[in-house]
Parts: C-alpha cells; structure tokens; sequence
C-alpha cells in the first residue's frame, strides 16, 4: 500500500487542526505572505538545553509543499488557501471568493453564495474565516511535524538517519551470514553453455565435439566413457582422462595427422560431467551434492544454504583424499569482492566449515555496526576497520569496550580515541603507533566495542519561535543581538505583539532556565535596553495578539488518556475535546457519554445533560458530534459489567496456589477445584475467606461504635470530675480511674480487630458445592486454606494466654486450668467459644466438646464503683466480631 495514497483519517485531521489552532488563532494574512499561526506558550525547560519542541520551516515552502501534494494526491484538499479570500468585505468580493473555493470545497463555497444571496454577509465572512483556520491548523502541522520527525521523513538506510540517531544500539547481527540468506536450492545440472578454461581437466562422462575439414572432412560428437576413452571411427580409442582442455587438442591433432594427412582440427566441449562433493560441519543443509564439474567452493555454500551463525566465515576448509589442499577467508570476498581464494571442486571433494573464531561486537557510530569473527591477534584498529571506520557522528573522546573477565564478570574501558590520527575522512584510523596506542589495544573473544554518539544539540545557535515568518534555528555569531535575528515587523506574521516577547535561556553549569522580557518594537529600533545580546541556546519567543488574550475552558473526565481542561477554542467539537484528551481508554463506553452544559441566566446557574454517542461523533455526526460551549464538561464512562482485573488468591493447602482470573458469577466451589482441591495436609473446616467490601462495612460500624462509646465515656468522666452524683473524692476518684481503664481497654481492642472475613462453613469441596455457603466470589478476595490444627487457644482473663495441644474428652474449665486457672476479673458468665470456621458459641460451654482450632475467649470484668455504664453490655458484641480476626490467625498461624 502506497502511503502517499492514503487519505488521512478524521482522527488525525482533527487532531492537527486542535493543536495548532491552540498556537496561533485566526489572523488577517497579506497576500504576499503564508498563512501561519503562533507559537505556544513554551513547555517545562529542556535539560540539555534543547527546545521543547522545534518550530516549522519556512511557510512559503510549507504551503508549495501542500499544494503539490494534494495536486499529486488528487483528494487532499490541503491546496494553498485563495488570496481572493483574503479579508472579503464586500458581496462582490464574497461571491469571487466562493468561487476559488469551490475547487476546495464545494460544500462550503454553495454555502457561502447561499448566505450572500440572503444578504447575510457576516454568516459569509464567518464561513470563510472558519476555513481559513483549518487551512492555517493544517499547513502549521504539516510543517511542525516535518521539523519534529526529521529523521522519520529521511531514507531509512541514508547516512543522515543514522547522524541522527542520538540513542546507541546494541541490536547487531553477525556480518557475512545474510550473503546466504534464500539460498539452498538444489544445483542445476552442468550446462552446455558455460565456459571451459584451459586448464579444465577431462574425466569420464565428458562430452567435446571435433570438427575435421581437408583430406576428409567431419564432425564427430564424443562422449569419454568409464575407461577414460574417447572412441573415433578408423582411429580407434584415444585416453584422454586426465589431459586437460588446452592439451586435448594438440593430442587430437597429431592422432588425426598420423591417420589423415593434411587434415585440421578444431576442439569444442559439449555436455560436462556432473561430480559429487560433500558439504559438512556447521552449514544449514550439511550433506552430499551431485554439481557440475566446473563448480567452485562458493557454489558447494550456496548449495547448502551457507554457514549458520556458529559456522566460521574465515576458516573454510577444502578437504581432498583426506588432506586439506585450501583455507578459504571470506572476509576478502565480503569487504573487497576478491575471490581469488576460491577453489573448483573435484569429485569427491568435502568442504568443511568449522565453528566460528573470536568474535566481536561493534555497535555504535561506525560504517557498518555488526558482529565481527577475528583473528587471534586482531586489535582494537583492525576491528574498526573491519566496520568501516567511525563516522563522523561518532564521539571519539570516548569509545567503550565491554569484556568479560575471567568468566565472572562483565567490566568496561573507556578508550580515548581523539588524539589518534584519522584519515582525510576522519572515518578510518590511519596506522598503528607503536607503545601505548590506543587502536593497538588487543581485543578478546566477546569484547563489545561501542562508539557512542556526538551530542545532538546544535551548538553556537539561537532559536526563533512562535509567530514569526521564519523559525528556527540561527547561528550565533560574536555580539549578535535580537534585530539580527527579527529585523522587523516583515520578519513577523500578521497581528503580532509588539509590545511583549521574551528569551528563554539555560544559564550556568545546572543549565538553570531563565525568562528575559523585552518589549520588541523597541529591540527593532536599537533600544539597548530591548535589543539583547544573545546567548547560545537562547529561545526567542515571538506571540501574536490573540494568544495572550484569556481563553474559555471546557474539560473532560473519565476515560481517556489525558483528562483535564483544555481552551475552547473556534468551532471547537466533541470530536475535538476527545482528540485533545489523547483518545479513548480500552474499557471506555462509546455508545453513551454525558455532556454536561452550564447556563446562568437572571444570576442563577443551572446545567443540563446531553447524551453522546461517542462512536457517531467520532464519525462526525452533527447530531453527537455538537459544537462546544463555555465550561462544558464531557464526562466518558467505563463499559458495564467489565471482566477485566477480576481476580483472587488461593493460598495455603491447595495443590496449585497462587491468582486465579475468575468470571462474574464464579463461586467458591468452582476456583478450589482450579486450584486442584486439597493437600492432605488441609483443614477445610478452617478456610479463611477475606473480602475487601466486608472489611469496609465493617470497619465503619466499627468506628463509628467506638467514637460513640468514647463519647459516652468522656461524658461520664466530666460528670465525675464535677463532683456530679454527690460521690466523695475518693469515690471519684475511683470511677474516674474505672473510665480510664475501660476507654484503654475499648482502644485495644479496636486496634486488634481485623474485620474482612466471611464465615464459610465446609468440610469438602463436593459438600460445599450447592449449598448457602459456596458464595460468590468478588474481586480482590483471598483465601486461605490452613493446615489441620492440632491446639486449643486459651485468650483473655487467664493468667497465661496460650494455646495447648488438643486432648480428647478435655472440657473447657481443663483447658483454662491449662492456662494457669480464672483471674479474679475474669468473667466467667460472658465467656464463649470461637469456632475454626469464624462463628462462636456463647450457651453451655461446660459440656461443649472441643475440638483442634477452637479457641477460648474470657471477657475482663470491670465495673463502675457508683453505678454500671452500658459499655461492657456492649463489648461482647465487639468481642465476638473480633473473634472471627482472632480465630483467622491462629489458624494462618499455625499454617506456617
């Protein structure tokens, strides 16, 4: 597909037209001059003290390039915009111009006659400045986007794509090896068209025709048989094996002679023999080949699809009787096209390519960055040469060589290379000195050598930007001040601020960013106090009137890629928000979104909805796609019932723990079954399923009673200090220090809560499946599988909280008695049992029997000297919730 064929798509038509109408508002344009608009506001400062962003080149150039283009394209109606249609004030002047832009846009030129045949001058004008802008957006774009993606716009593979590249690559591939890539077909079979040398050697199978004229005259077709024999009529049979071609004819010229005086002959091969060799060791299609008898080394390669990239390149070995007879380097054929080393094939010959050499790598800035096979005593400036040279992009100060050392690390050397001579080119080191010459550094197998790149800022120039005929980049000279670079206002579009501009500037070693104003008519004029020195890397930004005016906003939320306000900017539609905002997330709705537009009419304020398909303003549908008001908001929902991000975690023993994606709707049952059931080592009756929605419900309650209570707390303590109740000092003092201990003890205990977990009661996975508790599972849900357990836990008003091993037939007070026996404050009354499963028991606990996992919960006795508070009424009830965190951790605990 042709690129230059492609018609831009309504995305990137809209986003070119938001973003360079954000710079550079509509203003009246000379004839004589190109349309443009003007700079933004600069971005944050560079680091290295390059532009934020590098300005259009010249207009005028811009705009011959888009009217060419869209002659060559036929269907881009980017042609320049009509001089005619300049400022138009007049019906006259409104109906010429509508007919220049009828080879635009049609569209808009019946428009425009429609509204002049109303009298509706205004709407005309409006019309024609609407275009106008788009026009501007889009040659403004074009042209930024030209200075910006350079390097993407140059030939792929030209030297100045890579000069620019300020990034170095390490991506190499080894060199030589793509010589072979699409071979290994079979060989064709001997031909009768090729030429035979001299010094051919004849074999059985050969076939030469002799042409005799004088005494007698004929031409006989020979064929040399098994014995090496070529068989003439009245001659008899001639051994010619092992004569070459330049001695056949002498030969046959005397057989003929002494059988037929005064005869002549001439000498021509015909069919040659075919001859089999064997192509072995590191190629990619190792075996035996049937060729012609006049094939070379090169060709047995080819045949066999060439060495792979653990074959050697430079070592290639022609075997013959078990004797190797030649060494072939194709380097000199590779880098010099010298094939004086290869070799013709014998019948039965092998060639053999061994595993490769050293090998090393050079990326970077050279010729030709690749993976280099090298000889034993190869140095650092063989290898550079091998690539090429340096290019003159490369930074010789330093060049890095990565080695490994001693099969343990991998350590780097910096290499100072400007000192070292270079050719005219500068691209080729040019010999080697003796001593401590750089390029006369020994290289290892697997050395790296990398040649990084110069700096990519331009250095000694000063940039012009924003709205002015020509931006970009000027060089600095000694002295230069701003009316060297802006002379005056013909250097200026139209409707630019005169009275404002600014330089953006890196000073000292922190490159530290600065704004200097100055008032630009005054610089035209000379005025030292305007007219600056300028500084290398300067940036002098030039605004038009209408970007310093305040704009109106609208914004947009949800998802997108970039939420946020943006400027309302002319004409400005739900199209272009969306494009501003960087596009659509991959979860947002496109079929239903929410406008929301703000009104205020008599001093009040009120909004309304409108309902937006996304997809059809997007298409651009006028119905969806509606023009933007002040202060609208554009909210993009995200599609209903999502799967994505549904997950929880199985861990403990199960035969496959880890995070399972689960399906709305997915049950407990079914993700223990993914994670193949049980280990023998599992409690099932002790699963621990945390949810993050029940912890939050959770927690709130919990808040919310523990501030009520510590209201009340506080309530009575005031009314204690205060002497209310009429009780004695000593009294109060009692009850104070009670509240004291009971707002402690409620702190505690909120600190020890760990809400979240649902009770689930199982014994087996099949039992579980169909029952109440085979619940659904939500996001974000872990469950725990614990080991079986193997002891009672004894907490609370005991003199020592522990857990004890369990004992059949052991009754609660036995256990307690375990724990060191009752304190004088427990309260035996409110005491009760929490359950592996998280659930609890409060009734007939002395003849409950227990089992592994349970845990013993005894409540502290405190009461008020004067009078009881309802607090510990109610801490029960706190307990036991927190019995299913409590219970949850001797079980996990004991799982590991």
């Amino acid at each position: 597909m042709k690129r230059a064929n492609r018609k831009p798509s309504l995305a990137c038509r809209l986003l070119a037209a938001w973003l360079v109408t954000l710079m550079a508002l509509p203003v009246p344009v000379l004839a004589q001059a190109p349309t443009g608009g003007g700079a933004a506001p600069p971005a944050g400062p560079s680091p290295t003290g390059v532009p934020a962003s590098s300005q259009a080149a010249n207009p005028q150039k811009t705009e011959a390039k888009a009217g060419k283009k869209a002659e060559e394209k036929g269907d881009d109606k980017t042609a320049q915009f009509p001089p005619e249609c300049l400022s138009p004030q007049s019906p006259h002047e409104l109906q010429t111009c509508s007919k220049f832009l009828a080879a635009l846009n049609p569209t808009l030129a019946d428009e425009v006659r429609q509204a002049v045949g109303q009298g509706d001058l205004q709407r005309a004008k409006d019309l024609i400045d609407v275009f106008e802008l788009q026009q501007q957006a889009k040659f403004k774009s074009k042209a930024e986007e030209k200075e910006k993606k350079t390097g993407e716009q140059l030939v792929p593979d030209s030297p100045f794509t890579k000069a620019i590249e300020p990034e170095l690559s390490v991506e190499i591939e080894p060199f030589g090896y793509n010589l072979f890539q699409g071979t290994g077909a079979a060989p064709a079979p001997p031909g009768t068209q090729v030429p035979v040398s001299s010094d051919y050697i004849l074999g059985p199978d050969d076939e030469f025709t002799v042409t005799v004229w004088g005494q007698m005259d004929g031409v006989y077709k020979v064929h040399v048989n098994r014995e090496g024999e070529a068989i003439f009529p009245r001659i008899g049979a001639l051994p010619v094996a092992g004569l070459s071609y330049g001695e056949l004819r002498n030969y046959l010229a005397r057989a003929f002679s002494q059988q037929f005086k005064g005869t002549s002959i001439s000498v021509a091969m015909g069919q040659l023999r075919s001859i089999q060799v064997f192509v072995v060791g590191e190629v990619q299609k190792p075996g035996a080949y049937t060729m012609g008898s006049l094939s070379m080394v090169l060709s047995a390669l080819f045949a066999s699809g060439g060495p792979t990239k653990t074959g050697t390149l430079r070592d290639i070995r022609l075997m013959r009787n078990g004797k190797v007879v030649a060494q072939i380097d194709l380097y000199d054929f590779l880098l010099k096209g010298d094939k004086s080393q290869d070799q013709r094939l014998n019948d039965q010959d092998t060639v053999f390519v061994p595993l490769v050499g050293p090998v090393v790598g050079v990326a970077g800035h050279v010729q030709r960055p690749a993976i280099y096979e090298v000889k034993s005593t190869s140095t650092l400036g063989d290898v550079l040469t091998l690539a090429g040279g340096i290019r003159p992009t490369g930074y010789l100060t330093r060049v890095q060589l990565e080695r490994i050392a001693d099969h343990k690390k991998r350590v780097a050397m910096d290499l100072d290379l400007a000192a070292e001579p270079v050719d005219q080119t500068g691209l080729t080191p040019v010999s080697h000195r003796s001593g401590s010459d750089v390029l006369h550094t020994a290289l290892q197998n697997m050395d790296l050598v990398k040649v990084y790149p110069i700096s990519p800022v331009l250095q000694k120039v000063v940039y012009l930007k924003g709205h002015v005929l020509r931006p970009g980049p000027y060089e600095l000279k000694v002295g230069m001040k701003i009316n060297e670079v802006v002379a005056g206002p013909l250097d200026l579009l139209p409707e630019a601020f005169l009275d404002y501009a600014r330089i953006v500037r890196y000073s000292g070693p922190e490159r530290t960013r600065q704004v200097v104003p100055f008032r630009l008519l005054r610089a035209f004029a000379g005025d030292p106090a305007s007219n600056l020195e300028l500084q290398a890397l300067d940036e002098l930004e030039i605004y038009s009137k209408e970007e310093l005016k305040a704009l109106p906003t609208v914004s947009i939320a949800g998802e997108v890629r970039k939420p946020g306000t943006y400027p309302l900017l002319r004409a400005m539609r739900v199209s272009d928000l969306i494009v501003a905002a960087g596009g659509f997330q991959r979860l947002a709705s496109l079929k239903q979104a929410e406008l929301t537009r703000y009104s205020v009419q008599d001093g009040k304020s009120s909004a309304s909805t409108v309902i937006i398909d996304l997809d059809k303003a997007v298409a651009g549908d006028p119905q969806h796609n509606v023009e933007l008001q002040e202060l609208d908001a554009l909210a993009v929902r995200p599609v209903s019932e999502s799967e994505v991000g549904r997950s929880v975690t199985v861990q403990g023993e199960v035969k496959l723990p880890g995070q399972y994606w689960t399906t709305r709707g997915e049950r407990l049952s079914a993700v223990l079954k993914r994670a193949g059931g049980f280990t023998e080592r599992a409690y099932p009756r002790g699963l621990v399923l945390i949810r993050e929605s029940t912890k939050m419900v959770q927690q709130t309650e919990i808040q919310k009673y523990v501030a009520a209570q510590k209201q009340r707390l506080t309530s009575e303590a005031a009314a204690l200090i205060g002497g209310a109740g009429g009780m004695q000092g000593s009294q109060s003092q009692a009850e104070q220090a009670a509240l004291t201990a009971q707002t402690q003890a409620l702190d505690q205990l909120a600190a020890r809560l760990t809400p979240g977990r649902v009770v689930v009661k199982m014994t087996s996975i099949d039992r579980l499946e169909g029952t109440v508790d085979d619940v659904l599972l939500e996001p974000g849900d872990q469950i725990t599988i614990p080991q079986t357990p193997t002891t009672v836990t004894i907490v609370g008003a005991v003199r020592n909280s522990t857990s004890v091993l369990h004992r059949t037939g052991l009754a609660v007070d036995d256990y307690v008695r375990q724990a060191g026996g009752y304190m004088e404050e427990s309260d035996k009354g409110n005491m009760y049992l929490v359950k592996a499963d998280g659930s609890s028991e409060s009734s007939w606990l002395k003849f409950k029997q227990m089992e592994a996992g349970d845990t013993i919960v005894v409540p502290q006795k405190t009461e008020a000297k004067v009078r009881p508070l309802p607090f510990w009424n109610s801490i029960a009830t706190i307990f036991a919730s927190l019995a299913t965190a409590a219970v949850a951790f001797v079980i996990i605990g004991q799982a590991r």
